[in-house]
């Protein structure tokens, strides 16, 4: 098992093994760059004071085509929208780890270049492809004991989305880990497209205990690359977690595994697919040293009020746009 540059560790919040806690903080789809609503900022600072997590995933499309000069992003224009985004995770020394999203792609720059400057950071903790981070027990004596695991997986490395190959990685890493380790690892995933299974889980929303907002239709690859087979066979993944879907922020229990959308938090969408105001916000992952998991999603209108409006003078949700009554 590979360290991190910043170990990830669960409180220790009693004295019995097992009783630890450690909270994520999921902010996907960001849509933004040299040229976004300074909301994106606020917004951000907003859900770390809400929520208090001890990792922030940057679950993709950090970036946006239309919010750089001709579409293009540099290193230089990343680091300097990096630094906007990042402060508020800086000032509280939150760690954060990255998934490459198909915006980030369209704009220029190789996943290998967006993790070198990510990387510049010391408070970064992932690497381009497929990684896997792993949350260390709070007992003083288990230093190098996993607690959990969290693999993050490259959905926009293929036009295919997660591959074949892929899913055999996260399989053999899981079954060596536990072979390392003596016992199975909880575990929590996340890519920022949603498998197909999520689809199931729309059609059969009073079997799976759907919640939250599901709008449209789910965008995801023909392509079944058998992931979900292959976490429910292997019996460690707790939750599946993706980006991607503007208009969901879903979570549903399939097979025993939850499935669950980031929601998104940008305000400069493109028109052809943005987000609705009461759906923009922030999804918290809370772990338990036990192996439980427990999610739920905070709603920046809950959070900032009307200040989370992208127009403080409309109000778009529910499929509907319309003037807001003052």
């Amino acid at each position: 098992m590979k360290k991190t540059k910043l170990p990830l560790r669960f409180h220790r919040n009693g004295t019995f093994c097992g009783d630890g806690t450690f909270r994520i903080l999921l902010l996907s789809d960001l849509h933004g760059g040299t040229y976004c609503s300074p909301k994106l900022f606020r917004a951000i600072d907003a859900l770390l004071t809400e929520t208090s997590p001890d990792l922030v995933l940057l679950g993709g499309d950090l970036l946006d085509p239309g919010c750089f000069d001709d579409g293009v992003c540099t290193a230089d224009t990343l680091r300097a929208y990096l630094s906007c985004i990042l402060e508020p995770l800086s000032r509280r020394g939150i760690p954060f780890a990255v998934t490459i999203g198909d915006s980030d792609r369209a704009c220029g720059m190789t996943a290998e270049e967006l993790f070198a400057v990510y990387g510049e950071s010391p408070l970064c903790i992932s690497a381009p492809g497929s990684d896997v981070v792993p949350v260390y027990s709070s007992k003083i004596d288990c230093d190098a004991r996993t607690a959990y695991n969290m693999f993050l997986l490259d959905s926009t490395a293929s036009p295919d989305g997660i591959t074949f190959g892929e899913a055999a990685w996260y399989y053999d890493t899981s079954r060596a880990m536990e072979e390392e380790n003596r016992h199975k690892i909880p575990a929590i995933l996340f890519a920022h497209h949603p498998i197909p299974e999520y689809i199931l889980c729309g059609e059969n929303p009073e079997e799976t205990d759907l919640t939250g907002i599901r709008r449209g239709t789910f965008s995801y690859p023909a392509h079944n690359s058998g992931l979900f087979m292959a976490c429910l066979e292997r019996g460690d993944i707790k939750g599946i977690f993706s980006g991607h879907e503007h208009t969901s922020n879903a979570a549903a229990v399939y097979c025993g595994i939850t499935l669950a959308s980031g929601g998104a938090v940008g305000y400069d969408m493109p028109l052809s697919c943005p987000t609705h105001d009461d759906i923009r916000g922030g999804r918290v992952i809370d772990l338990y040293e036990n192996g439980a998991m427990e999610t739920r999603y905070v709603r920046l209108l809950d959070v900032m009020g009307l200040d989370a409006l992208r127009d403080p003078g409309r109000f778009a949700g529910g499929g509907t746009d319309f003037i807001r009554k003052r």
